[in-house]
């Protein structure tokens, strides 16, 4: 644990200096606030990921709240150093894995980052100053460590640019990614923040009162935190907005039946423990591109694509398993039928598990592969069948606690 702690602080460092937090717009289609200048982007060479980075650039700029982007599977996280942090954090036992993020938050929540130069201190910074706690936030939220950030801005006794900063980032988070929080995380946002905007507001009054009448005294102020102070109200204020949209998002898909908040939740869980446990990141990638083939607008050949993304990762995730448990002497299983008994016979699944998902693996691949377009219904089904699975044998992995070793 010491150890990984202290590897963390390096990379926290690097992170200070040189942020790496991004999003990356991974769809095809052009970014909807780009459609009218689409034209004119493309006669100068632009693609829409390009677009895409445009459109991100402009929305910082916007007066908060910050829209809330209904289709998050748009946009994908990347930093590196996150990734750096993620590998520390398999390496550790599952029991030991809170305190080390309880150790990064001692690192970063509180911490006085000194201010670089403008050009340097690039988005989330916040007035030149780049903290790691933007990082350490992703970090948590995405890992279903969000009691703990809370924990940890509620013991901040002054408001700092690093809190400033991250809350620049929770804005562009649900603006573009909204269902990395639950239904329930988002409804239970202004109780969770309630501590760290009472801390931040103390800091924005020495006094107040009506004009020729005795001005009420804030004993809590301090000078020189007004502007931090005034930011992070500002930023809760706009984010707590950006919450009720996002909330909006779920009740619409749940009601149209496009989205089930349950499955949501289970997809992230999925998505947390493939990284958690070791896989080839391609894994989540697979998810996610059926996600965008599987929009309300998708034609029948998206639909398709989608089924075929699903199959890959019914292939993939027992594929992958197999190297958990085979032993030096042992040839690694390559194909899915061969992986799938080779886990039943080390009781990674049962008799009737596989059973079950032998069916319905050749139910996919039919339909995924057969010369007629993959229903909208079928891939519907299909998706939310794979998330459930994954989720069920992704725990027994964690259970039996396996991972991949990482080279």
């Amino acid at each position: 644990m010491k150890e990984a702690v202290e590897k963390a602080r390096l990379i926290l460092n690097d992170e200070e200096t040189r942020p790496t937090v991004t999003y990356r717009y991974v769809s095809n289609t052009w970014p909807p606030e780009m459609i009218c200048e689409a034209s004119n982007l493309k006669s100068q060479g632009y693609t829409p990921s390009m677009a895409g980075e445009m459109a991100l650039r402009r929305s910082r700029d916007m007066k908060r709240p910050r829209p809330v982007r209904e289709n998050p599977n748009d946009w994908v996280f990347e930093s590196t150093n996150y990734g750096l942090v993620m590998t520390l954090f398999s390496q550790l036992l599952t029991g030991n894995r809170p305190l080390f993020i309880k150790a990064l938050l001692t690192l970063t929540a509180e911490k006085y980052v000194p201010r670089l130069q403008p050009i340097k201190a690039p988005f989330p910074a916040w007035n030149g100053h780049a903290s790691a706690l933007p990082l350490v936030a992703e970090f948590c939220i995405r890992n279903s460590f969000l009691t703990l950030l809370i924990e940890a801005l509620d013991k901040v006794k002054l408001p700092n640019p690093s809190i400033a900063g991250m809350m620049r980032e929770l804005e562009e988070m649900i603006s573009v990614n909204f269902d990395v929080f639950s239904d329930a995380e988002l409804e239970a946002m202004p109780n969770g923040l309630a501590k760290v905007r009472e801390t931040a507001e103390q800091q924005t009054w020495s006094s107040k009162g009506r004009a020729g009448e005795p001005q009420i005294k804030n004993p809590h102020y301090r000078q020189g935190f007004s502007a931090e102070g005034n930011e992070i109200v500002d930023g809760i204020d706009a984010f707590l907005q950006q919450c009720a949209q996002a909330r909006y998002w779920y009740l619409k898909g749940a009601l149209q039946q496009s989205r089930n908040p349950e499955i949501e939740g289970d997809k992230k869980t999925v998505e947390d423990f493939l990284i958690n446990l070791g896989f080839n990141d391609l894994m989540v990638r697979s998810l996610n591109a059926a996600e965008r083939d599987l929009k309300d607008t998708a034609t029948a050949f998206e639909l398709k694509n989608a089924m075929g993304h699903l199959r890959s990762f019914l292939e993939q995730i027992h594929l992958q398993a197999c190297g958990l448990i085979v032993k030096p002497t042992e040839t690694l299983p390559d194909k899915w039928g061969a992986a799938t008994i080779f886990l039943r016979q080390r009781d990674v699944i049962t008799l009737k598990e596989e059973e079950f998902i032998t069916k319905l693996y050749t139910l996919v691949s039919d339909e995924a592969i057969h010369p007629l377009i993959a229903s909208r219904e079928y891939a519907r089904l299909f998706r939310n069948i794979v998330i459930e699975y994954g989720l069920l044998f992704l725990t027994a992995l964690q259970k039996k606690n396996l991972t991949i070793k990482r080279p």
